[in-house]
């Protein structure tokens, strides 16, 4: 028996710990309220016309073996991407691949999703989506207006970052669905003063309670 699984750059938490938060206390959801404001202020900017970046990063499919999957995960293929990002108000956006090399660890026929290869330029919006809709689709973005209702909110680890002209306070903001049903995401964001909010989620509920997630990737 195995199961492949598409490997993210997350930061998990252990469940113990999740469980051991003090969820929707005032201060967690004041600042679930400001990061959702904060980041539908960033979403409407008409200030900003164009851009052009370049991104670097890797990707790793890992895959679980074994009976009841109980070996840990072992490397598949990874994959490391140089490319031009393009985006044009009010939602024009294009993504160039100019450097693409790739290592087979073991024997593998995966094909990715395009949105894998890739960088998320509109943080998701209001639903998050992954694989083209085949993996992820209609889930609603924790901070997006509404998030409050959907979710349950808990502060966690604050860290402050000292530059050479001013220390930035980052407070970690963990999230989990309200009900085990829902269609929902489980893990952290962090809020930083005066810059957008990350999210990084170590579990996403699949779109229904009996879709089965798509082995192509």
């Amino acid at each position: 028996m195995r199961r492949l699984v598409l490997a993210l750059t997350l930061a998990a938490a252990p469940l113990g710990a999740l469980a051991a938060q003090e969820w929707n206390s005032d201060a967690a959801l004041a600042l679930a309220r400001r990061a959702i404001e904060r980041r539908d202020r960033t979403a409407s900017d008409t200030m900003l016309r164009d851009y052009k970046a370049q991104a670097h990063g890797f990707l790793f499919f890992l895959g679980q073996f074994g009976e009841g999957l109980s070996e840990p995960p072992r490397l598949v293929k990874a994959d490391q991407l140089e490319l031009e990002v393009y985006w044009k108000a009010p939602q024009l956006s294009k993504q160039r691949i100019v450097g693409w090399r790739d290592r087979a660890e073991l024997p593998t026929d995966i094909n990715y999703h395009r949105d894998h290869l890739g960088i998320v330029q509109n943080n998701f919006g209001r639903v998050v989506r992954l694989g083209e809709g085949d993996e992820v689709r209609d889930v609603p973005h924790p901070l997006a207006p509404g998030g409050t209702e959907l979710y349950d909110f808990a502060l966690g680890d604050t860290v402050t970052l000292t530059l050479p002209q001013r220390a930035v306070r980052v407070v970690a903001l963990r999230v989990r669905p309200k009900t085990s049903t829902s269609r929902g995401s489980s893990g952290r964001c962090s809020s930083m003063s005066n810059r957008p909010i990350s999210c990084a989620w170590p579990s996403i509920s699949p779109p229904t309670p009996t879709s089965t997630p798509s082995s192509r990737m």
